[in-house]
């Protein structure tokens, strides 16, 4: 029997065994550190709780007897056996009574004189625990009160009758009321307003959270509906958050302010930021998604959805009462009855966090407008619109002469030295419709550009043209997803940039033998009509300024937060803008975060693949005709399992094992005999002679496997 006693409120059925029938009462999330008296009184609009009938049939009723001060509710509880009770209880972080105020106090009712009605005090089991007696003196109601400072009886300790001894160290965080205790009673009785010393033990924390429902998550997703909702972590729908592979489905329930609350911690305050962020899925736009967070006071804020399917959507908690909310629920839909449609949640973010970009977020994305150019009937790649503005158009300027068709533009763009950039291409056909699952070859430096800019791109090395036709580098192709589009993550190398060029949007000026310049496009047919990127690398001077760590060693399959300032020419924090982050090497980054107040701004990196390497991220921000800032952090992730890396050689395939101390590892390469060897450090490496050609390779380390493809030369 489920009791709704506050509209809103949280209303669920919690099963707790404890020698008795239960009832589960919830206390609202965190209150200052210092204690605080806290009452709970049964009544509407009250401290938020839910019932369960486990054989004590409780229930929130009218007494037949009014209890003086006007109550107009009181928890009904029917003796059902010797240890029928009710349960009060705390999350970890708090305790119910405090060094300060050993004192609780209820309103009882019984029919009988000296009904004894025993608290407990519960920290855990065995004797984590202390408990006390008030005996009533009247029929009626009467205010019970029960100091643990003193007079504790001896009890039972999980061994024998033992003297029992208050440790406020244990942190006392569940009460158990008996009415009658001991006694094999079917008696009614009725319970009111209990009222004892709320303290908190913890410090409520404001570091970024982000819950991502992953394997690692950590933040402390606690799915409880109410109103009907349900909600569970499954595997996510298509297109939602980019490396999530899980999400929390909700199916709405019959009431209108239907929900399920998803976080619950009173040593957490997640509501120390302006605003919060999530991907959503929703069945349809214009849906009101409230986000409720509950502490200091209850704060409500509304984000409504824009599309059908996956969105990111953001609160804004600007307004919100000082103080800790250590409490947030979501209300999909609120205010209408929609029970039974499905949402999904995913990369709840708070304090600073951003949730990543979810995974169908390019086709909203416009293309460049030259597009509306695409007279010829053949294949058409095209740069992403952000991007190449702004920029200066050199498509008829001297020198770009090995166009393939009118409809080939060259764009001069202007990128900040050693930054991190990404270039998205949209691929078209001869009738203008998206191109799915098509290879897509990105050519850096062409042949013949004397280009002098580096990159790497990923674990390639991208060197300068050779002026002589062979020295381009082109890219491993790349297909394009189900709207036609793809996109190629560079990382510039070069120690040193060209001058800040005098405008953005003309052709630079600072003479050939200066430029740090590349020349890179893209190839899909040999009938193609394409955008040519002029990119020159520039040391940025003066202006807008973001910085960050330079470097940073992190531990694989970890979702890490990273931060960057953002100040403005008088070193002023900008606030509330949005940093873009671009990333290459291994790993994945948040594609957006805001910055707040301080100008700061984090988004999370995370290696769910367990592969060690190098990953740089790159955020970026940018106003309109202004030159981007950019700042990089280069992240070493490194793993404390074993990790083999596989090359081929002339005539030989080299295994290289970090982590492998005292460990035996077997290798196999195809054509070969096996090797088996006892590692005995943690950079070992291990050569197997092997014939010219493709070899798969596989490496066997404690019963894991790793298998690779290398090429093996004469």
């Amino acid at each position: 029997m489920n009791t709704v006693i506050s509209k809103y409120r949280r209303v669920a059925a919690l099963a707790i065994l404890s020698l008795i029938s239960s009832m589960f009462l919830v206390m609202q999330a965190a209150v200052p550190a210092n204690a605080a008296t806290v009452s709970v009184t049964f009544d509407t609009g009250g401290e938020a709780y839910v019932t369960q009938d486990a054989g004590a049939f409780p229930a929130i009723v009218t007494p037949p007897t009014a209890q003086p001060g006007g109550a107009s509710s009181a928890l009904r509880i029917i003796g059902n056996g010797s240890y029928t009770g009710t349960i009060v209880e705390n999350y970890d972080g708090y305790e119910i009574i405090s060094a300060a105020n050993t004192t609780v106090t209820a309103k009882v009712y019984s029919g009988v004189v000296g009904t004894p009605f025993r608290l407990k005090l519960e920290a855990g089991p065995g004797a984590q625990r202390v408990e006390k007696d008030y005996v009533t003196t009247t029929t009626g109601w009467e205010t019970a009160t029960w100091n643990f400072s003193t007079g504790l009886p001896n009890a039972w300790d999980g061994s024998g009758v033992n003297p029992q001894v208050l440790d406020h160290a244990l942190n006392y965080k569940k009460a158990i009321i008996f009415p009658d205790f001991g006694a094999n009673t079917y008696a009614t009785f009725y319970i009111d307003d209990i009222t004892f010393n709320k303290t908190v033990t913890c410090t409520p924390a404001t570091t970024p959270v982000i819950a991502s429902m992953e394997s690692n998550d950590n933040a402390g997703i606690t799915p409880v509906g109410f109103g009907g909702t349900g909600g569970e972590v499954v595997s996510a729908p298509e297109g939602g958050s980019q490396g999530n592979s899980k999400a929390l489905k909700i199916v709405k329930g019959w009431e209108t302010w239907a929900g399920i609350t998803v976080l619950d911690n009173s040593c957490m305050n997640y509501g120390a930021s302006g605003n919060a962020t999530a991907n959503v899925y929703a069945p349809a736009a214009g849906l009101d998604m409230m986000l409720k967070l509950e502490g200091a006071n209850s704060f409500e804020a509304h984000a409504t959805t824009w599309r059908a399917g996956w969105q990111q959507l953001k609160w804004d908690l600007s307004t919100m009462t000082a103080g800790v909310h250590g409490k947030v629920s979501l209300f999909p839909n609120f205010n209408v009855a929609d029970n039974g449609r499905v949402f999904f949640l995913d990369d709840l973010a708070f304090n600073g966090a951003t949730s990543p970009m979810w995974g169908n977020n390019l086709p909203n994305i416009p293309f460049s407008t030259i597009d509306t150019d695409t007279n010829g009937k053949y294949v058409h790649v095209r740069l992403q619109k952000s991007f190449v503005t702004p920029s200066f158009d050199a498509s008829w300027w001297d020198g770009i002469w090995q166009y393939r068709d009118p409809d080939t533009k060259a764009y001069v763009k202007y990128i900040a030295a050693r930054s991190t950039f990404s270039l998205t291409y949209k691929v078209t056909d001869a009738n203008g419709q998206a191109m799915a699952n098509t290879p897509v070859e990105l050519i850096v430096n062409v042949n013949w550009s004397c280009s002098k800019a580096t990159f790497t791109y990923g674990s390639t090395v991208i060197d300068k043209d050779n002026c002589s036709g062979g020295g381009e580098t082109r890219l491993p192709k790349k297909n394009t997803d189900g709207n036609g589009e793809v996109t190629f993550v560079l990382t510039n190398t070069n120690l040193k940039g060209e001058a800040m060029p005098s405008s953005l949007t003309s052709a630079p000026t600072v003479g050939v033998a200066n430029e740090i310049g590349t020349n890179i496009k893209p190839h899909v047919a040999d009938k193609e009509g394409i955008d040519m990127l002029l990119a020159h690398f520039v040391e940025p001077a003066g202006g807008v300024a973001i910085s960050g760590a330079s470097a940073a060693d992190m531990t694989v399959n970890t979702k890490t937060p990273l931060t960057f300032n953002l100040k403005d020419a008088n070193g002023k924090a900008i606030s509330g803008v949005d940093v873009k982050f671009v990333t290459n090497g291994v790993g994945t980054v948040g594609r957006t975060a805001t910055t707040d107040s301080q100008g700061n701004v984090t988004t999370w990196v995370n290696n769910v693949n367990d592969v060690t390497g190098v990953q740089s991220v790159t955020a970026n921000y940018s106003s309109p005709g202004s030159f981007p800032a950019t700042a990089t952090t280069t992240i070493n992730w490194t793993s404390t399992r074993p990790w083999p890396t596989v090359t081929g050689g002339k005539g030989v395939v080299t295994v290289q094992i970090a982590n492998g101390s005292g460990k035996t590892a077997k290798i196999v390469v195809a054509g070969s005999p096996a090797v088996t060897k006892k590692l005995t450090s943690n950079s070992s490496t291990v050569s197997v002679k092997a014939a010219a050609g493709t070899k798969n390779v596989s490496v066997t380390i404690n019963g894991v496997t790793t298998r690779v493809a290398v090429t093996v030369t004469k």
